[in-house]
């Protein structure tokens, strides 16, 4: 008969890897949306001669870089704040 699995008590550990791989997901749903989105700007804006998509091109990776960097950003705080509080427990 097998132990018990990860999901049977979750962990610390285990909460914060599925909050990061969530993260991750809705960052990466969300990019793939904005590129959708520009690719029939472009397209849509190209076939009628109009010179907006410089402007359409810029505006998805603006957004496509703003919202990446703002979850690894997080992230990074997340962990240095929780080997922070690792650190002080062990006092």
């Amino acid at each position: 008969m097998a132990g018990p699995s990860r999901s049977d008590d979750p962990t610390a550990n285990g909460v914060d890897r599925t909050r990061a791989w969530t993260g991750l997901w809705v960052v990466v749903v969300g990019d793939v949306g904005v590129i959708t989105a520009a690719v029939i700007g472009v397209l849509v804006t190209y076939k009628s001669g109009s010179s907006a998509v410089a402007a359409i091109l810029a505006s998805a990776f603006t957004a496509i870089g703003t919202t990446t960097t703002a979850y690894f950003g997080i992230r990074t705080m997340s962990n240095a704040t929780q080997s922070l509080v690792g650190k002080s427990e062990k006092r």
